[in-house]
C-alpha cells in the first residue's frame, strides 16, 4: 500500500470490489484505518471514506487473510523492485509476495506484477514461485504482468492508459476485464515481456534526456554558456525537440532504478545497452558535480566545504511529494558530509526526517529547520534541491549569503548577482 498499491486500491474500490490491503508497515495500516493518508502527496485520496467502508479490509501479511478464512480471486502485487547492495536487480519482495499469497488466492484467481522489473520475471520468477507452491499458470491461476504508471502527487489514475500482458490469451482477457472496471482505456499486448519492456522503455527514456542535459550543463559551464538560456532557445523549436530540464541528479522508485534493471537484462541477453549504463553514470555524478560547484564557489570567497555551513533546501526527491528514496538531496548531503560541511535541510514536506533515513542521522539534523533571516544568517551557502510549490524563494534571494541553484528557479532574480550560482 505505497505509492502504487493505496492509489490502485482505492481506485478499484471506487469500482465496487472487495478489496484488500496488505502491508507490513503497521504504522501505515493504523493511518489508513484512521482514515489518513500515510504521505502528504496522497491526500488527495479519500482514505477517509475507505477506512470506514465494509468493502475494504487491511492485513499485515496474506497469511493473516488465510487465517481470516478470506480467499482472493485477485491478487495485485505493487511491491518495491530495489537494487542490492551490488547495484543488481532485488526481487526478494515480489517472490516473498508470491510466495505468502498462494494459501489464501481461490480456485481461479489471478495474480497481477505491477511492480517494474526486467522482461521475464513475469514468466521466470512469477510463474514459477506459483509452480512450486503447486498452482499451475494458465490451469488454475491466472498470471499477467500490468506496469504501474503512477505519478505521485497526481490525481488522475484512472485515465492513464493501462497495459496488460498476459502468460496466455486467457490471463490476458481476465487481466483486461478486472482494469476495464476501473480505467477507462486499457490496452492488451502480446505477451508480459513486452509490457515489462515498455515499463522500461517509457522510465529509460526519460533516465537517458536527463543524462544528455546534466552532461551537457556541465560542458556548457565550462564554455561560459549558460544551459537555462540555452534550454530556452532550443525549446522555441516546434518539433524534433522535447525539452529536459538538469538537476542535482534523480530521484524516487523509477529513474534511478530502471535503467539498471534494463541494463541488466540487456547484458544477460548478450547485448549490452551502453547508453543507458551511461546514462546512469551520469545521473549518479550529480551530486558529486554540484558539491564540486559548491567548492569552487566557496573557494573564490575564500573558504571551502570543510567547516562551512551549508543549507539544504529540499531533501524530498520531486516537487510537491515527500517521499525521499534515491533522493539527490540526500546523496548530495552525504556528499558534503564526508568533505567536512556543517549540514542542516529545510523542506516545507519533512517535518523531521523519515525513520528509512537513518543514513542521515547525525548528517542533516533530525528536524527541518526554519527559512528566515535568522536562521539563513547561520549559513556560509544554500544550495537548492528540490523547490516545492510553496517554497518561499524571496527569502532565500534576498538573506542567503551564496546561493547554489540546482533548479534554475532563481535564475531570472539572482542572474549576475556575485551570490548567485547555477549549478
Amino acid at each position: 500500500l505505497g505509492a502504487v498499491g493505496l492509489p490502485l486500491a482505492e481506485l478499484l474500490h471506487g469500482a465496487g470490489f472487495e478489496v484488500v490491503g496488505v502491508d507490513p508497515d503497521r504504522a501505515k495500516r493504523v493511518a489508513l484505518a484512521a482514515g489518513r493518508a500515510p504521505a502528504a502527496h496522497q491526500s488527495h485520496l479519500d482514505i477517509e471514506q475507505l477506512a470506514r467502508s465494509p468493502r475494504f479490509t487491511l492485513a499485515g501479511d496474506a497469511l493473516e487473510l488465510e487465517a481470516a478464512g478470506l480467499q482472493l480471486d485477485g491478487y495485485l502485487i505493487c511491491v518495491p523492485t530495489d537494487l542490492d547492495e551490488n547495484g543488481q536487480p532485488d526481487l526478494g519482495a515480489v517472490r516473498a509476495a508470491v510466495r505468502a499469497a498462494t494459501p489464501a488466492l481461490s480456485g481461479e484467481a489471478i495474480v497481477v506484477l505491477e511492480s517494474t522489473t526486467w522482461p521475464g520475471t513475469t514468466r521466470e520468477v512469477v510463474a514459477a514461485e506459483l509452480r512450486a507452491a503447486g498452482r499451475e499458470p494458465g490451469v488454475d491461476v491466472a498470471v499477467v504482468f500490468s506496469p504501474e504508471r503512477v505519478d505521485p502527487g497526481r490525481a488522475e489514475l484512472a485515465t492513464i492508459p493501462k497495459l496488460v500482458g498476459g502468460l496466455d490469451e486467457r490471463a490476458g482477457e481476465l487481466g483486461a476485464k478486472l482494469y476495464s472496471a476501473a480505467f477507462k482505456d486499457v490496452r492488451c499486448v502480446r505477451s508480459p515481456e513486452v509490457a515489462e519492456a515498455a515499463k522500461l522503455l517509457e522510465n529509460v527514456y526519460r533516465a537517458v534526456n536527463i543524462a544528455l542535459i546534466n552532461e551537457l550543463k556541465v560542458s556548457f559551464s565550462e564554455m561560459g554558456i549558460d544551459v537555462w538560456e540555452v534550454l530556452d532557445a532550443a525549446a522555441s523549436k516546434p518539433f524534433g525537440f522535447q525539452r529536459f530540464d538538469p538537476g542535482p541528479g534523480v530521484g524516487g522508485h523509477c529513474i534511478p532504478v530502471d535503467p539498471a534493471y534494463l541494463a541488466w537484462a540487456a547484458r544477460r541477453a548478450g547485448a549490452p545497452a551502453e547508453l543507458v549504463e551511461h546514462a546512469g553514470r551520469v545521473n549518479r555524478s550529480m551530486p558529486g558535480q554540484v558539491a564540486r560547484v559548491l567548492g569552487r564557489a566557496l573557494e573564490a570567497r575564500g573558504g571551502s566545504i570543510d567547516g562551512s555551513r551549508v543549507l539544504i533546501v529540499g531533501l524530498a526527491y520531486k516537487p510537491g511529494v515527500d517521499g525521499t528514496e534515491h533522493s539527490p538531496g540526500a546523496a548530495l548531503a552525504l556528499e558534503l558530509h564526508r568533505a567536512g560541511a556543517r549540514l542542516a535541510y529545510h523542506d516545507g514536506l519533512l517535518a523531521r526526517l523519515p525513520i528509512a533515513r537513518a543514513d542521515l542521522r547525525g548528517v542533516v539534523g533530525e528536524a527541518s529547520v526554519a527559512l528566515d533571516q535568522d536562521s539563513l544568517a547561520g549559513f556560509d551557502a544554500v544550495v537548492i534541491v528540490t523547490a516545492h510549490p510553496d517554497l518561499d524563494l524571496g527569502v532565500i534571494e534576498r538573506e542567503a549569503a551564496l546561493v547554489i541553484d540546482t533548479r534554475g528557479v532563481l535564475r531570472d532574480a539572482l542572474l549576475g548577482d556575485p551570490r548567485y550560482v547555477s549549478a
